[in-house]
């Protein structure tokens, strides 16, 4: 299962990086992600 957790990992990276790119505090992406369900 390793690929699978490096995905995540990936993606939680470029997640945090599009935040940042747009001024998004991480608080707020963890504030919408409890809004999506996530």
């Amino acid at each position: 299962m390793p690929t699978i957790a490096c995905n995540m990992i990936k993606a939680g990276s470029s997640l945090t990086s599009i935040a940042k790119s747009l001024g998004i505090s991480r608080q707020s992406v963890h504030r919408i992600k409890a809004e999506l369900g996530l």
